[in-house]
C-alpha cells in the first residue's frame, strides 16, 4: 500500500480536506465534511460548514439538512425545524 493510500485509510476525510484546501467554495465537500463532523459529535464545525454551504448554494436542500442536524446536536430545535422546512420547500 502506498503512503497516500495508507494516509487516506487512516483519515477517510483526507480527500474532502484536500478538496476544500484547493477550492474552499466546494459545496459538495462542505456538505460531506459537515455530515462527518456531525456524526463524530462535533456539531460546532458541522454547523459552520453547513452554514457556508447554505450561503454558497441557497437553492440546494443539502446544506439546510446538514445544518438542521448540527442544530439538533447543539440543542437548537427551533433552528433545526426552520432548516428542515426550508429544505422541504426546495
Amino acid at each position: 500500500m502506498s503512503n497516500v493510500a495508507g494516509a487516506q485509510s487512516a483519515n477517510p476525510t483526507a480527500p474532502v480536506v484536500t478538496a476544500l484546501q484547493s477550492r474552499p467554495e466546494n459545496v459538495p465537500a462542505l456538505n460531506v465534511r459537515s455530515l462527518a463532523f456531525a456524526r463524530l459529535g462535533q456539531f460546532g464545525p458541522a454547523l459552520s460548514d453547513a452554514g457556508r454551504s447554505v450561503v454558497l448554494a441557497p437553492r440546494s436542500p443539502f446544506g439546510y439538512l446538514n445544518r438542521a442536524e448540527a442544530n439538533e446536536g447543539l440543542g437548537d430545535l427551533r433552528a433545526m425545524s426552520l432548516d428542515l422546512r426550508r429544505a422541504a420547500a426546495l
